[in-house]
């Protein structure tokens, strides 16, 4: 999840580095992609050497980039990067040349930790281009009606869905999934004739279970797009039967190392090769990998092997579909991705995880909800004012303030833990 500032005109480069570029390189041979990658990976690790941790680390292990680097394997000799060293020592990871024109996104991730990320615009227009060819890959095309379930949070008292006539997207509230307000939303995207179906995979499960309860149909809807949170198969394969079209699902990071996607076949995910060098490294289960990654065009903050803390199912079966490079079969990641409120009413935890993005004076949180309560428990890393507090607790009205929720917060020092002693993020007592 991320918070950015940046200017809408990247968005169009990247949209053109699809059309100039990328729509090309998918097909390149496994000896063009590896050629391609070792050249981007000497250059991030050259860059890295620039940087305080990675100039240090070098020094210690007695590696020389220029030297030592000299078939894509030796990227092993560089030991992998923890998020926590980079949560703590951000700046130590930041090439001070690049830092001032960075974009800056703050992740909070599935940890509670929120963590700040320095991202370099030509890497952002390259993770652009390599999105909009995901979606060209299920049938998206250049302002199709935009259904979006997500990233819109009304205030109290706004309309539950807003327009915007750039990107021809109606956003529809993931707060207030009700049946009621789910016959509103259904009736508002025959009108529009929506085309494409946008959203985390919990908010499009909680709709389209609606729809499949109520018989409706949605017959303009041609392609369904996910992010955000693991999609299961369970679900994709509600998803396509209510809506009669294909999912495509994307995985990606706030720190922009590496993403995947879904092709026509939409059977695995790809590794977009441009963007991220990727290894998958074995686990005690066989067919279990970690994810472990490099951004390749990152001027700003390189990260060299940096452990995503995600986990890939891998299979022996792979695409059928003519591109070369990696695939997983998808996810593992966090499974608590919905609330249920007093009221039944289901609301995607990923949304309290973007929320809490904006509270970088926070380092760690948790929520603990029953029946009635919904606590939101914090360890607090900076000074948190009475006025910032307010504001964090008039964000959560603005989401769970209709639910029935009697809502309270708490700084504590410690946050709650399971009998096994692993730490939740989310907890329903």
């Amino acid at each position: 999840m991320a918070k950015i500032k940046y200017n809408s005109v990247y968005k169009v480069f990247g949209i053109a580095s699809y059309y100039l570029r990328y729509k090309y390189t998918q097909f390149w041979s496994v000896k063009k992609i590896e050629k391609y990658q070792f050249k981007r990976l000497k250059r991030q690790l050259i860059k890295a050497e620039k940087t305080v941790y990675y100039k240090k680390l070098f020094n210690e292990i007695g590696f020389n980039p220029k030297k030592d680097f000299n078939k894509i394997e030796d990227i092993t000799k560089v030991p992998i990067t923890l998020k926590s060293n980079v949560k703590k020592n951000t700046e130590n990871f930041v090439i001070k040349k690049y830092k001032k024109k960075a974009l800056i996104f703050f992740t909070s991730g599935s940890t509670g930790n929120p963590m700040k990320a320095y991202i370099h615009p030509l890497h952002w227009v390259v993770e652009q281009g390599v999105i909009y060819r995901h979606w060209q890959w299920g049938g998206y095309s250049f302002y199709n009606p935009t259904a979006m379930i997500r990233s819109y949070s009304p205030k109290i008292g706004e309309p539950l869905t807003k327009y915007s006539k750039l990107l021809n997207t109606t956003y529809f509230s993931p707060f207030h999934l009700t049946e009621k307000n789910m016959f509103d939303y259904y009736n508002k995207m025959i009108d529009l004739k929506i085309e494409i179906i946008r959203g985390y995979p919990s908010s499009v499960k909680t709709f389209v279970s609606f729809l499949k309860n109520k018989n409706l149909k949605i017959p303009s809807v041609k392609q369904v797009l996910t992010a955000s949170e693991v999609l299961t198969d369970e679900d994709r394969a509600i998803i396509e039967e209510v809506l009669d079209c294909k999912v495509s699902n994307h995985y990606g990071l706030a720190e922009q190392i590496i993403m995947m996607g879904d092709c026509e076949n939409h059977t695995h995910l790809h590794n977009y090769f441009e963007y991220g060098y990727l290894e998958l490294l074995n686990t005690d289960i066989e067919n279990i990998k970690r994810i472990i990654g490099t951004n390749l065009h990152n001027k700003a903050m390189p990260l060299i092997r940096y452990d995503t803390g995600d986990l890939a199912v891998v299979d022996n079966l792979g695409c059928k579909c003519s591109r070369n490079g990696l695939v997983v079969k998808n996810i593992i990641g966090r499974n608590d991705q919905n609330i249920t409120t007093p009221q039944g009413q289901k609301i995607p935890t990923v949304n309290f995880y973007t929320m809490m993005e904006d509270f970088i004076e926070i380092n760690k949180w948790q929520i603990i909800y029953d029946d009635k309560t919904f606590l939101l428990k914090y360890i607090l890393g900076d000074d948190f004012s009475d006025a910032r507090k307010e504001i964090l607790l008039s964000r959560l009205v603005q989401r769970i303030g209709h639910t029935g929720f009697l809502i309270e917060l708490k700084e504590d020092i410690k946050l709650d833990q399971t009998e096994e002693g692993k730490l939740k993020i989310v907890i329903k007592k």
